[in-house]
């Protein structure tokens, strides 16, 4: 299970940062209106975008993950039940701060997608093995 939080946190975290600097540059956030379209924008981006989510899925998501992965073996194994408590463990930051919040929830979403695909591709392997 550690293995595979560890390759949903890395897969999470290199797509949410493709994605927000592909679509939100930096520069929106601090006034700029000057559209920068080079690489070293976007390399830009993806460094301060790096610190940020890579911080903040290691810190919070790959706990709070392992917390819903202890609650749904123990409650219920229904993934619409997991992914509502992926949803209310990913909103919670949007009230303790606003702008990290509008982006936890997305990755909350995106780190429950791409660990669920992970599980069942390890079910998967495991039942043809």
């Amino acid at each position: 299970m550690i293995r595979r939080k560890v390759l949903t946190y890395i897969l999470t975290v290199f797509v949410s940062v493709l994605i927000a600097s592909i679509f939100i540059p930096i520069n929106t956030f601090l006034g700029d209106n000057v559209s920068r379209t080079s690489f070293s924008a976007f390399f830009f981006d993806s460094i301060i975008y790096l610190m940020y989510i890579g911080i903040g899925v290691f810190i919070y998501g790959v706990p709070v993950s392992l917390v819903i992965e202890f609650i749904s073996k123990r409650i219920n194994k229904n993934l619409l039940f997991v992914l509502v408590l992926y949803v209310l463990f990913g909103s919670i930051p949007f009230f303790i701060m606003p702008l990290f919040g509008v982006f936890s929830l997305p990755i909350s979403i995106l780190f429950f997608i791409i660990d669920t695909l992970i599980k069942n591709k390890e079910t998967q392997d495991e039942t043809f093995a």
